[in-house]
């Protein structure tokens, strides 16, 4: 299989990757930008070392300005010294590959377009919104780059006129719209910012507001210059997106046209702040345990394996641990106020038997791991022997992971904590939304008749359970996170509907779940069925369907 290397180059760091055809990361690299000759340095060693011999390009994305057709970097303002940079011939001397460059805003376009949040569209901008702010432009089914690869600089244009300079001008959207201008309102960092806002700081959210408003002074630009059907933004957006979301709507509403407004979606970025980047985050943090938590049936498992693959990308050696191996026997689980099993309840973990378990392999002692037998109800013991070496780290996932009872014995300051949740974008019409419980609940269903042996009706049941648990024992402690990630596919119940429905109609018309089963069969007519076939065997749905490339 064709392999590539791609180089990110941006004004704070920069990233070096070998992947595949698939879009796998196979290697990666991450610096701090530095000086023009120690950062390209830096980069061409870093190139070397992820060099194989089944590598037949190097794509290079960087901030404008920069001719796409003779490869030369033109000096971004974010580049200090970055003048007339002929990088496309620089890399192709060097490594005797064909290499190509392309604004970062194009690149990022094309892979949203291709496999993110604008699949599907004929139209669709994408923005950047990190330090700087551009736009990539996807135009009747193609790339847009203008005559010289630079169209879409739209950090450029004027919106005040004067103030916060951006893009070398005062009083440019940049400046207001983006990580540099944010912090050119005195008032903290982007990040800073997102989190005053979470607890609720009314200044930040008024500053938030402001910045909205802003962003939809140029949203209204493009969508009645472009007409698309889509507008992608990345970074900043996708975090903190909620923040600005009122007051970006209302000046859309009020400067664009109607019929324009109404034929585009504005979007997170579907790619970016993914696994591949908590994986940094754990990295650059140097701790050893990865707690990862969730709702039932939002993919922790699968993602654990992920994330894993992605940390070894790193040179990390990560070991996945489910914690539901940890169960106690059925017959000794605790029950609820109606006298059903609580398998949400922290007591339904052997806890003392996991703390003495984790702390022998962080002491570097052999230990055999159990496996749960859901079908029996019973913990066991096949053979499964784990010791940890200096360099390994523990990926841990289950429901309890954020609160630090379950692992009361561990040092508190080699966790990262993770939480994950299956937070659906869909909507069914105008005025019906996808709930993410519904999504949750039939992925949960088709796990479960496929590995555990429950019929639909068996989860059904338990469900109102399982939602009282997740109430108590798993949502209080999503503050705790280090980072966050959605879970969520847009094809994924599409996928689902196949496996969901023969399950779902032998319920009973007797049982007290036929309506709930009723409905969800209602609800699964929405969504066309879309073989399995095309999922990949990496991707979190095979933990509920099968056929994954890990042991979930």
């Amino acid at each position: 299989m064709n392999e590539y290397i791609g180089i990110d180059i941006g004004g704070t760091k920069i990233s070096v990757i070998r992947g595949d055809a698939a879009g796998n990361i196979l290697e990666k690299k991450k610096f701090a930008t530095k000086t023009k000759d120690e950062t390209l340095k830096e980069m061409f060693e870093g190139v070397s070392d992820l060099m194989h011999e089944h590598v037949t390009s190097i794509g290079v994305s960087c901030g404008g300005p920069l001719n796409s057709k003779t490869g030369v970097i033109l000096g971004p303002p974010n580049l200090p010294g970055w003048d007339e940079v002929p990088i496309t011939d620089m890399l192709t001397e060097r490594f005797k590959v064909p290499a190509y460059l392309k604004n970062d805003a194009d690149a990022c376009a094309v892979a949203e377009w291709k496999f993110g949040a604008g699949k599907g569209t004929e139209n669709m901008i994408f923005l950047t919104f990190g330090t700087g702010i551009g736009a990539g432009l996807i135009l009747n089914g193609r790339l847009y780059e203008g005559s010289t690869g630079m169209a879409g600089e739209t950090g450029h244009l004027r919106l005040f006129e004067t103030g916060h300079i951006g893009h070398g001008k005062a009083g440019s959207f940049e400046g207001y719209v983006s990580g540099g201008g944010i912090a050119q309102y005195g008032k903290g960092t982007a990040k800073e910012l997102g989190k005053r806002a979470a607890e609720g700081d009314p200044e930040a959210l008024a500053l938030w507001n402001e910045i909205g408003e802003n962003l939809g002074k140029l949203l209204a630009i493009l969508i009645d210059l472009f007409n698309p059907e889509a507008i992608v933004i990345g970074s900043i957006y996708a975090r903190a997106g909620e923040y600005m979301k009122a007051g970006m709507e209302a000046v859309i509403e009020k400067e664009a046209l109607p019929g324009n407004v109404k034929a585009c979606r504005i979007l997170p970025a579907g790619l970016g702040e993914k696994i591949g980047d908590i994986a940094e985050q754990i990295y650059e943090s140097g701790r050893r345990l990865i707690m990862i938590a969730g709702p039932s049936s939002s993919g922790k498992t699968a993602f654990s394996h992920r994330l894993s693959i992605q940390l070894g990308a790193l040179g990390m050696k990560p070991h996945p641990i489910a914690v539901d191996n940890y169960f106690v026997n059925r017959v000794d689980s605790p029950r609820d106020e109606n006298g059903n099993y609580d398998y949400e309840a922290l007591n339904c973990i052997d806890v003392k038997q996991f703390n003495e378990d984790m702390e022998e392999l962080l002491a570097g002692k052999r230990v055999e791991l159990p496996v749960y037998n859901f079908v029996k109800g019973e913990r066991e013991y096949k053979g499964d022997f784990l010791q940890l070496g200096a360099e390994d780290i523990l990926v841990i996932e289950g429901i309890h992971c954020l609160n630090d009872d379950l692992s009361y014995s561990l040092p508190r300051d080699k966790k990262f904590k993770i939480y994950i949740s299956a937070l659906t974008q869909l909507n069914i019409d105008d005025h019906n939304r996808v709930r993410t419980r519904d999504g949750r609940l039939i992925g949960r269903m088709v796990r479960g008749a496929r590995k555990r042996g429950a019929s639909a009706q068996d989860t059904i049941r338990m469900w109102d359970s399982v939602r009282r648990g997740e109430e108590r024992n798993i949502f209080p402690y999503q503050e705790e996170a280090d980072a966050m990630f959605n879970s969520a596919f847009l094809y994924e119940l599409s996928v689902l509907k196949q496996y969901a429905e023969p399950i779902l109609y032998s319920v009973p018309r007797d049982s007290a779940e036929y309506n709930e089963a009723k409905r969800l069969l209602k609800f699964l007519d929405y969504f066309l069925g879309v073989s399995s076939e095309q999922v990949p065997h990496n991707s979190i749905v095979r933990e509920f369907i099968g056929g994954s490339c890990f042991k979930v």
